[in-house]
This record gives C-alpha cells, structure tokens and sequence, in this order.
C-alpha cells in the first residue's frame, strides 16, 4: 500500500542472517501493529531512542504470550 509504506537505509550488521546488509534499503509496510500479525516476520522497532530491525518471535509461558525481538 503505497501511502502506508516507508523506505530506509539499513546501518550495520545485525541483520545479515536475514539478507539485510549495510546499505540496503528496506520498505516497512505501517499498516500492521499487532504483535500477533507479526510473529516471526521482520518489525522495525524504537528502543531508548534508537531504531533497529529485529524479528519478532512469540514464546508461551501457561496461558499468556510474551514477545521478544
């Protein structure tokens, strides 16, 4: 969706094992905020002022569903 998608220039190299190198430009789709749409797949993310890719992975402890990048 045009008007929800977003371009940026990946820095480092975190995100090798994903095929995101340094340099590359990555397209974030905005439309999607539920964790649950989410799990597994690659998210952009704002931790104390600094923005990262990471994949989104979702583990059970008893009835509750906890995320982690």
């Amino acid at each position: 969706h045009p008007q929800k998608t977003r371009a940026f220039i990946a820095e480092g190299d975190s995100m090798i094992g994903a095929n995101i190198n340094d340099g590359d430009v990555v397209f974030i789709d905005t439309r999607y905020r539920e964790p649950a749409m989410l799990e597994k797949k690659i998210v952009m993310v704002t931790v104390n002022n600094s923005t990262t890719l990471k994949r989104l992975v979702a583990f059970h402890k008893g009835n509750k569903v906890f995320y982690e990048l």
